[in-house]
């Protein structure tokens, strides 16, 4: 199943963006570490949370849509995304 390019799945996407970003700066206002990925690019709770939240809402509009998301990709969680559509991810928490 494909989603439809429609104002309605937009409007998803942009609840699901909002959300996100309200998650991450609950992280702001605390103190927050940040560690290194086995790359050395740098990752923090807020962005591994908010990437979670964004692939459950992902999967919420389609489940067959593969999703490529930074920190699942680093863990070894690349999916075969083959030639039809998917979702690319890369919550931004200010690290870098």
């Amino acid at each position: 199943m494909t989603l439809p390019d429609s104002p309605e799945l937009a409007d998803a996407l942009r609840h699901l963006a909002a959300a996100a970003g309200d998650l991450i700066m609950t992280y702001y206002a605390e103190d927050f570490a940040v560690r290194d990925k086995a790359d050395a690019s740098p990752v923090t709770d807020a962005d591994e949370a908010a990437e979670r939240l964004i692939v459950a809402g992902l999967q919420a509009l389609d489940p067959e849509i593969p999703i490529v998301a930074e920190e699942l990709f680093a863990a070894g969680q690349a999916p075969e995304v083959g030639q039809g559509p998917f979702w690319l991810g890369d919550t931004r928490d200010g690290t870098k």
